[in-house]
């Protein structure tokens, strides 16, 4: 199971922070943002298909947030159509879990 790092990679944001080797699902970390009791704002995907990473730059106003939109929607490129709505953390709720993971 995860364990904290010596040091964060990155901006504190970056998924490489919460997985322990090359394992994705071996992460406290991603089971927590999984939780279906979180609150969630839906974001309906208007442009930037298949583009998780502009997503997340007007979600949560940072490119570095691509992962955490990815994982969140449970999608794989191809399923960020214009249209789709997204279940996703708001920011101000995902920056907490974050800090309390790495504190």
């Amino acid at each position: 199971m995860y364990t904290k790092p010596q040091r964060l990679i990155s901006k504190i944001e970056n998924l490489g922070n919460y997985v322990e080797g090359f394992d994705i699902y071996n992460s406290k970390f991603l089971s927590m943002i999984l939780d279906p009791k979180l609150e969630k704002i839906p974001y309906l995907i208007q442009t930037s298909e298949c583009r998780p990473d502009l997503i997340a730059k007007r979600f949560y106003g940072d490119e570095s947030y691509m992962g955490l939109v990815i994982v969140q929607s449970r999608k794989s490129l191809d399923g960020f159509q214009e249209g789709t709505v997204l279940q996703l953390i708001p920011k101000n709720k995902l920056d907490e879990l974050l800090r309390n993971v790495v504190n």
